[in-house]
């Protein structure tokens, strides 16, 4: 069904995520996510000189959760090729604590609650 129609608007932000799972030889599981962030204007980020032009990347950034049988975080990666702050390329370390978590119910507030803390620690600003 679709949608009712919009009332008048333009676009400002345009975020894509492309997940997949995969089962490995291993018994265990690859969750991969590919997220894209974009905006259909030029713009300038916060305390950075340098402009993101229309349909740039701001955020180009891939991540890889290993998972067990019983959903427990095995291992995570996360890789960025496009980022707004230079602090976003630490997603590798800062994402390290989610490892041992089990992925269950209350997953994203505890996700919420171990990144606050770490990026509290690195930096002010948000990525």
């Amino acid at each position: 069904m679709p949608l009712s129609p919009a009332a008048a608007r333009r676009e400002v932000h345009h975020r894509v995520i492309d997940m997949k799972t995969y089962a490995r030889e291993d018994g265990l599981f690859d969750v991969e996510a590919h997220l894209v962030d974009t905006k259909p204007f030029d713009f300038v980020p916060l305390a950075l000189p340098k402009p993101v032009f229309a349909g740039q990347p701001i955020h180009d950034m891939w991540i890889r959760l290993t998972v067990d049988g019983s959903y427990v975080v095995r291992a995570i990666e996360a890789a960025s090729d496009t980022t707004p702050y230079p602090v976003c390329k630490g997603a590798q370390d800062t994402l390290s604590v989610l490892v041992g978590e089990p992925l269950a119910k209350g997953w994203s507030a505890k996700v919420k609650e171990r990144l606050r803390g770490r990026r509290a620690a690195r930096t002010s600003w948000k990525c």
